[in-house]
C-alpha cells in the first residue's frame, strides 16, 4: 500500500459539568479529520524521496490538526495533541515504508559450525 492516513479526532469539550441530555449529546459528536498521504509517485529508496515522503507527512498533519488562536489555551492542547500523536504514528509508518524502499548496504550471515 502506497499511502498514509493521518486521522484526528477533535471532541468538543464540556464548558460546564451541569449541561442538560441535549447539549451533553450535541457537545460529545465529534469531528474527525483525515488526510490519505500518497507516495506512489516517488522513489522513497532516495533521499530526495525520502525527504519528500517526510515533508509530506508533516503537512498532511499540520492540515488535518489545525491551528487555535493564542487565546485558546484548551484548543491549543488539542491542536498539540493532535500533532504530537498523529506525527509520531504517521513518522513511524514513513520510516517503514522508506526502509522497504532502501536496499540493503550489506548482509551478513553466519552459521556457527
Amino acid at each position: 500500500m502506497k499511502k498514509l492516513l493521518i486521522l484526528a479526532g477533535l471532541a468538543a469539550a464540556f464548558a460546564t459539568s451541569a449541561v442538560s441530555a441535549q447539549d451533553t449529546a450535541a457537545q460529545s459528536s465529534s469531528v474527525v479529520r483525515s488526510q490519505i498521504i500518497s507516495y506512489s509517485d516517488i522513489d522513497l529508496g532516495t533521499k530526495k524521496g525520502a525527504s519528500e515522503l517526510k515533508r509530506r507527512v508533516r503537512v498532511a498533519v499540520e492540515n488535518v490538526c489545525g491551528t487555535a488562536s493564542s487565546s485558546d489555551l484548551t484548543g491549543q492542547n488539542k491542536v498539540n495533541r493532535c500533532y504530537r500523536d498523529n506525527k509520531h504514528r504517521t513518522s513511524a509508518e514513513a520510516a517503514a515504508a522508506i526502509s522497504r524502499a532502501t536496499p540493503l548496504s550489506g548482509v551478513r550471515i553466519a552459521d556457527k559450525k
